[in-house]
């Protein structure tokens, strides 16, 4: 349509002689296409891209298990006095966690990707190109906080049996279910978000 073509003649002489400059745009299939055979400007999606397994291979998944660690020292401060923090192996810095602890983060961290992703949503670096979900619906609370529960049950009692969600002890359920609740919050104060995809995994 016209107002396309007179972004692509405007991103035209912008380029030329120009370094690399990063625009987000919400144009629609017309405008993309024009674009995506441009011979200096290239068209990707922003939360592919940010979203990527190579992306989570170069420093995200450090990100993601730190930010939810720092996030349970958070609660552990808000719920318990000092001598009971101190108490545990695990309130410690993230520099200071044994190899062990940082690989329950790290596993943490790939679950809740993973079930993110499930829904719909994604973890991506903070960016003002992509908006940010403060807050997640009921549905995908309480399927976050089952399968939670499920992966710290099977990590802390291999061959088991799965425990049935509807016969987990109310506050245990409850507490997943508020560790979901604060996913975007401890996300964001390790400067990442979450983001809607739209592709079901």
């Amino acid at each position: 349509d016209a107002e396309a073509l007179s972004i692509l003649a405007t991103a035209d002489q912008v380029t030329r002689g120009m370094p690399t400059v990063l625009v987000g745009v919400t144009e629609g299939p017309s405008l993309v296409a024009l674009l995506e055979g441009h011979e200096r400007i290239v068209v990707f999606d922003i939360a592919e891209e940010l979203g990527s397994d190579e992306q989570i291979a170069r420093g995200r998944l450090e990100a993601l298990g730190r930010a939810l660690h720092e996030g349970y020292l958070r609660e552990l401060n808000r719920s318990l006095d000092p001598t009971a923090r101190a108490a545990k192996p695990v309130y410690r810095p993230w520099a200071e966690l044994p190899a062990e602890l940082r690989t329950q983060n790290y596993d943490a961290a790939r679950a809740a990707r993973g079930m993110l992703r499930e829904h719909g949503l994604d973890v991506v670096p903070r960016t003002p190109l992509l908006p940010a979900v403060s807050t997640l619906d009921a549905d995908t609370v309480e399927a976050l906080a089952r399968a939670e529960h499920l992966r710290w049950f099977r990590s802390r009692h291999p061959g088991a049996p799965d425990p049935e969600w509807a016969a987990v002890d109310p506050v245990h359920a409850e507490q997943s279910r508020d560790q979901a609740r604060r996913l975007p919050e401890v996300l964001a104060a390790g400067d990442l978000q979450i983001t809607v995809t739209g592709e079901r995994t």
